[in-house]
């Protein structure tokens, strides 16, 4: 089973949307999970990895085990990607004050 297809079933009781995302030039260090907007990222994900990620999602604390694989200024880089892409997704659902 794949990690996204895991992990919809292992929350599927939570609001957790767990979606596929755009290439964000982290390919080396895949496969890659991000809590946004919390901002946790798990890179090098296994998959006896899961279980301690489904724990952080559920209310436990994040895996310093895990999470210090990142490094701290590409994380950085990709919150503000996905930021940016959220203001533009929620620009483009905002309906125009044009009246046509």
């Amino acid at each position: 089973m794949s990690f996204k297809r895991q992990l919809q079933a292992e929350l599927a009781d939570t609001p957790v949307e767990v979606r596929e995302f755009l290439c964000v030039g982290c390919c080396p260090r895949a496969p890659n999970i991000v809590l946004y907007p919390e901002g946790t990222w798990y890179t090098r994900v296994q998959e006896e990895d899961l279980p301690e990620i489904v724990e952080h999602i559920r209310g436990g604390e994040a895996s310093s085990r895990l999470t210090d694989r990142a490094d701290p200024e590409v994380r950085a880089l990709i919150l503000r990607m996905l930021d940016r892409y959220v203001e533009r997704l929620a620009a483009a659902q905002t309906p125009s004050d044009e009246t046509v």
